[in-house]
């Protein structure tokens, strides 16, 4: 994604498929649900889309929504590691499957969208994918215009143009604790498993929680 020098805020809901939960996605499903959000919460679809595998796009290029959606129904669900749309500057989404971290592998979908020209309900994000994504857990962030959404790391610019991004992935060190409850942070809107609930529960009782499915939809205290 490019940026023009007025900053922009937006919102990213990240959501993680962890380790052995991933067994559970429904990639068909889930590819159609995402498409549900923006049909459902967005009221529109994202102007461009690239899938990640041997579907025929060509690196570096995208296609639109009818192309995005032959292309899935003629050669399947089974090949692709990678899903993205978006219509730029406004909203979209990044689905990245079995990436490796460490030990084990994490599935990630991002949807995002600005601040400013969108009002999107965390929970009406989680309760159309969780299913089909097979939810492990998840929250809601803000970050600002210059930054890579997926990796949340400062683009940088060259001075003939060119684009770098330097990669530390410790925004994702918390994965390797899920097992034991461990949390990245106490964002605005979380969702989490039960341990992880539990185990904030002991230092922070009075946090407020709802079930939303097999989890628990967590908002920070004002």
């Amino acid at each position: 994604m490019l940026f023009n020098k007025n900053k922009k805020k937006y919102r990213a809901i990240k959501l993680y498929s962890l380790f052995g939960d991933q067994d559970g996605i429904d990639r068909d499903a889930l590819v159609n649900s995402i498409l549900k959000v923006f049909e459902t919460l967005f009221h529109e679809m994202p102007d461009e889309f690239d899938i990640h595998g041997p579907y025929g796009i060509k690196k570096g290029t995208t296609v639109k929504f009818s192309t995005f959606k032959s292309k899935l129904e003629k050669i399947g669900h089974e090949k692709y590691y990678a899903l993205e749309g978006e219509t730029a500057g406004k909203f979209g989404f990044r689905l990245l499957f079995n990436a490796k971290l460490a030990r084990g592998t994490y599935t990630e979908l991002i949807v995002w969208y600005s601040k400013v020209e969108w009002t999107i309900e965390f929970k009406e994000v989680v309760k159309l994918v969780m299913d089909a994504l097979s939810l492990s857990s998840g929250y809601e962030i803000e970050i600002e215009e210059g930054c890579d959404i997926q990796t949340e790391s400062k683009i940088k610019r060259g001075l003939f143009g060119g684009i770098s991004l330097k990669v530390s992935y410790e925004h994702l060190q918390w994965i390797l604790g899920d097992a034991d409850g461990a949390i990245r942070a106490i964002y605005e809107h979380n969702v989490w498993n039960e341990k992880q609930l539990q185990g904030v529960l002991k230092h922070s009782p009075e946090i407020n929680n709802e079930r939303i499915g097999n989890l628990f939809y967590v908002q920070k205290n004002a």
